[in-house]
């Protein structure tokens, strides 16, 4: 989630062949029994182009799963200061309500 080492400047999966990538591409393989997901993206991410998230969102919707989609305006490919606090604020919210709250 919190990503600023050098690994995540690259994209390793740029370099398999497009019929690879379309047989693991998440987004065709969404089904109405996946768990329910959070997607945290930053608009201005030029690794993970935004778009990508908004896709998989609209394939979760379509099959009924539920999401929830936070975009960050200004943040690229991970999160730093007030977008890191409020995408680990929104990941714990997340998990609470969907797992529910650790105990006492």
């Amino acid at each position: 989630m919190l990503v600023w080492l050098p690994a995540y400047h690259r994209f390793p999966a740029l370099e398999i062949d497009q019929e690879s990538a379309a047989a693991d591409s998440p987004l065709l393989h969404v089904t109405a029994d996946d768990a329910p997901t959070l997607l945290l993206a930053g608009v201005q991410d030029e690794l993970v182009p935004i778009s990508h998230s908004r896709n998989i969102q609209a394939a979760l919707e379509e099959a009924g799963v539920a999401n929830q989609l936070i975009e960050f305006k200004d943040a690229g490919h991970g999160f730093t200061g007030q977008d890191a606090q409020r995408a680990i604020a929104a990941t714990v919210d997340w998990f609470e309500q969907h797992i529910g709250k650790p105990a006492p």
